[in-house]
């Protein structure tokens, strides 16, 4: 956190001053990039496939119901 010490042999205060900057920093750059991500409007659905309980199946894995 911190790469300098002082006399005491404690962190100098201006590592966590210059640490707590950095992570407000990371913070608004963050915030910035969540209010690009475009909103869903009413009325649109998020593309559900017709059958939702067969989404997760994989192509040529379905059984036909004939059990031996």
């Amino acid at each position: 956190m911190t790469s300098q010490l002082g006399p005491s042999g404690l962190p100098k205060e201006s590592g966590y001053t210059t640490g707590f900057a950095m992570m407000a920093g990371g913070l608004v750059l963050a915030a910035l990039a969540g209010l690009l991500i475009p909103a869903r409007r009413a009325g649109q659905t998020a593309g559900q496939p017709e059958h939702v309980g067969m989404a997760a199946v994989p192509a040529g894995t379905v059984a036909t119901g004939d059990i031996d």
